[in-house]
């Protein structure tokens, strides 16, 4: 992903506003100490290392993606992500999607709120629990 121009990529402890970033920036990779606003024409954050803030904001549809290298929990409920793939953990709002990578040998367990979520999972050792939304699971293969 390095290199990407619809990417922004934050500063460590940098304040990043989607509304005010160009227009073609539809993503947002963390770099640990950020607050972050998913607003605008965002709807991806990348876990990046260290400890994160991000918003999203419930009128679209926004996405936490995890870069798994390690075993993963998120509680969309409490807006905890204990451990974000990437060596951190984060405090995540509004978020309403969550993609995690394809490894067997990680597991991922997570559990939604009462938005709709929608749960992108590429790894077999999976637990999850939906919440009170009505919630779309997709287990996807890799070939």
């Amino acid at each position: 992903m390095a290199n990407d121009p619809n990417t922004y990529y934050a500063k460590p402890n940098e304040v990043v506003d989607g509304s005010k970033l160009p227009s073609n920036i539809t993503n947002i990779q963390g770099a640990g100490g950020n607050k972050i606003n998913l607003s605008g024409n965002l709807f991806t954050y990348y876990a990046g290392s260290g400890n994160d803030t991000i918003t999203g904001t419930t009128s679209m549809y926004t996405q936490f993606f995890l870069g798994n290298t390690s075993n993963v929990i998120a509680n969309f409920n409490t807006g905890v992500i204990e451990n974000n793939g990437a060596g951190g953990s984060d405090i995540a709002t509004n978020i309403t999607g969550i993609w995690t990578t394809n490894s067997t040998k990680l597991s991922t367990n997570i559990f939604g709120n009462s938005l709709v979520n929608q749960f992108y999972l590429q790894s077999d050792n999976n637990t999850i629990d939906g919440g009170g939304g009505v919630d779309l699971k997709l287990n996807l293969e890799i070939v």
